[in-house]
């Protein structure tokens, strides 16, 4: 898990309106400018935004906010809003769906996600980018 210091991490509140999530965007490509995960956080924020709108049991009338955490080549991205009754989970990926695929694309960009449900609160988050190196191997020395 990426570990990373209430300072470093920023945080925005944004409508639960479809014509925010470019803003959403716009915050977290700005944050990253120049950061070598800045793409893949850009199309995992606006698919995650774009479900929170989507699925928010507050829709034109609350919030959802963005968090974004890096460090060390690593990114971690949440987005929550207040929900219905559903888990977010994962689409099949059926060709012929006009949607559904928003999950499907953050596991492909992210070497990690998952949920989080507090109350009426469902918050969405990913770790993107670098992932640390495994620890090198032992070498055996033959006496």
């Amino acid at each position: 898990m990426l570990t990373l210091t209430t300072e470093a991490t920023q945080v925005r509140q944004f409508a639960t309106a479809l014509s925010e999530v470019p803003h959403a965007r716009h915050f977290v490509t700005d944050l990253l400018a120049g950061h070598p995960c800045a793409d893949d956080a850009a199309i995992v924020v606006s698919e995650l935004a774009a479900n929170a709108v989507q699925h928010s049991g507050a829709a034109g009338s609350g919030v959802f906010t963005v968090s974004l955490a890096h460090a060390d080549g690593a990114v971690r991205i949440e987005v929550g809003n207040t929900t219905g009754p559903e888990r977010p989970t994962v689409g099949r990926n059926d060709p012929q769906a006009t949607g559904g695929r928003g999950l499907l694309i953050v596991d492909s960009l992210s070497r990690r996600w998952g949920v989080v449900r507090d109350g009426t609160q469902t918050r969405v988050w990913c770790e993107i980018g670098r992932t640390p190196p495994d620890p090198a191997p032992a070498v055996q020395v033959n006496a």
